[in-house]
C-alpha cells in the first residue's frame, strides 16, 4: 500500500512539474520579441511599397497584425505568416503582380489625362506624410490622373534598378523610362530593356538628360543640358526622339535668350505651348515659347509663400482647365526631410487664385515631373 501511495505521489510530483515547465515556456515566450522582416516586391524584385521592408516587433504568440494585400497588386506567392507571431525571427518575401491585364494597363496610360513619372525613396520610414530624403534608395515610379487634383500610382513591375530624376514617353504601346545615360522599356509592364544613350556632340560637353516633351502632334524630343563649346555656358539641346532605332535625332539649341540656366529647371508642354520654369530662391521665374524652334520669352515671375527656411524642387505646371492652370511643387526643410507635394492654381496669365494646397497622394513623390497627354 505504501508502495502504490509513494508511486502515486511521485507521478503527481512529476505531473506537476510537467505543467508548471509548460507555464513556465509560454511565460518565457510570452515575453519574448519577435522581428518578422516582411519584403512586398513586384515581379522583379522592386519595392511595391516604403519603407522596405515592414519590420514586426511584437510579442511571440500575439495577433500577427500584417495583412499582404496591396491595391492594385495581385500576391503571388505564398504568405507563411499566420494568425499569431512565430516565436523565431523571421525574412519573410512576397511576390505580387499587377491585377490588370496588359491591354488594361495600356488603355489606362492611353486614356488618361495626365502623367506622372518620379522616384518613390524606399527605404526611409514616413513619418505624418514627411520623409527624410538623405541616404534613400530611389526607385522609379508613374501615376495617371483625370483631373490633375487626385492621382493613382500604375500598378505594373518597376525596373530594380535606383533612378535619380526619370522622365519618360509612352509611344505604340511602348513605355520608355529615361534616367541620366539609360533608358529602360517596355511593351509588357513587367519585362524591361536596358540600353545606353549617347549624349556626344561637336556643338557641346558634358551632356545630360534633362527631359523629354510629348508634342501635341504624337512626337517626342529629348532636351539635353550641356556645356556650349563656343561659349563656355549652360545651354539646353533638343532633338527628335526615334522609337524604332532607340536614338535622338540632330540637336539643335532651344532658344532660352539671357537667362543664366541652372539645374534646377523643368520644361513643360502646356496645351500647344512650351514653359520653362526655373527655380530662384522661392520664386519661380516663368519663360514661354510657342514652339521648340522659337524663342523663349519671360512671362512671368511666381512667389511661393513657403517658410523661407524651406526649399521647394520638382516645379511643373499643367493645364486644368481652359483659363485655368496648375503650379506643382516639392517643399524641402533644412534638415532634408521632404514635407511634401503641394499644388497652387493660377489664372491663364500666371495670377495666383489661392493659397498652396498639400496634394493627397497614394505614396510620397520624392521627385517628380508631370506631362499633360491631350492633343
Amino acid at each position: 500500500m505504501k508502495k502504490r501511495l509513494r508511486l502515486v505521489a511521485g507521478a503527481v510530483s512529476i505531473l506537476i512539474m510537467l505543467v508548471g515547465y509548460m507555464f513556465y515556456v509560454q511565460s518565457i515566450q510570452g515575453g519574448q520579441d519577435t522581428v518578422v522582416s516582411i519584403y512586398q516586391n513586384d515581379e522583379n524584385g522592386t519595392p511595391i511599397n516604403s519603407p522596405s521592408p515592414i519590420q514586426l516587433v511584437r510579442k511571440a504568440g500575439h495577433r500577427n497584425p500584417f495583412r499582404p494585400e496591396i491595391s492594385g497588386y495581385i500576391l503571388r506567392s505564398n504568405n507563411p505568416l499566420r494568425e499569431l507571431l512565430p516565436r523565431n525571427n523571421q525574412t519573410v518575401r512576397l511576390q505580387y503582380r499587377s491585377s490588370l491585364t496588359t491591354t488594361e494597363l495600356r488603355d489606362r496610360l492611353h486614356d488618361t489625362n495626365y502623367w506622372q513619372v518620379g522616384t518613390q525613396n524606399v527605404t526611409t520610414p514616413v513619418f505624418n506624410a514627411t520623409q527624410e530624403q538623405t541616404g534613400g534608395r530611389q526607385v522609379g515610379r508613374i501615376s495617371t490622373s483625370r483631373d490633375g487634383t487626385y492621382w493613382t500610382k500604375l500598378p505594373i513591375s518597376y525596373p530594380n534598378v535606383t533612378l535619380k530624376k526619370p522622365t519618360f514617353i509612352y509611344q505604340n504601346n511602348r513605355l520608355t523610362l529615361f534616367d541620366r545615360n539609360r533608358i529602360y522599356d517596355t511593351t509588357d509592364f513587367h519585362k524591361w530593356h536596358t540600353r545606353r544613350l549617347n549624349f556626344k556632340s561637336n556643338q557641346f560637353t558634358g551632356g545630360q538628360l534633362q527631359t523629354v516633351i510629348n508634342t501635341p502632334d504624337a512626337r517626342a524630343f529629348v532636351v539635353i543640358r550641356a556645356i556650349d563649346r563656343k561659349t563656355q555656358k549652360r545651354q539646353l539641346y533638343y532633338g527628335k526622339w526615334y522609337e524604332i532605332q532607340h536614338k535622338i535625332g540632330s540637336l539643335r539649341r532651344l532658344k532660352t535668350g539671357a537667362i543664366q540656366l541652372k539645374s534646377s529647371l523643368t520644361i513643360n508642354r502646356v496645351g500647344p505651348h512650351f514653359y520653362l520654369l526655373q527655380r530662384q530662391g522661392n520664386y519661380v521665374q516663368v519663360l514661354k515659347s510657342n514652339q521648340l524652334d522659337t524663342s523663349f520669352k519671360k512671362v512671368a515671375k511666381i512667389k511661393l509663400t513657403v517658410n523661407k527656411h524651406h526649399t521647394i524642387n520638382s516645379i511643373n505646371l499643367i493645364a486644368t482647365k481652359r483659363d485655368r492652370m496648375r503650379l506643382f511643387f516639392n517643399v524641402v526643410d533644412r534638415k532634408q526631410v521632404q514635407l511634401g507635394t503641394y499644388y497652387q492654381e493660377f489664372s491663364s496669365d500666371l495670377k495666383p487664385l489661392n493659397q498652396p494646397r498639400k496634394l493627397a497622394s497614394d505614396f510620397l513623390w520624392t521627385s517628380f515631373e508631370l506631362a499633360e497627354n491631350k492633343r
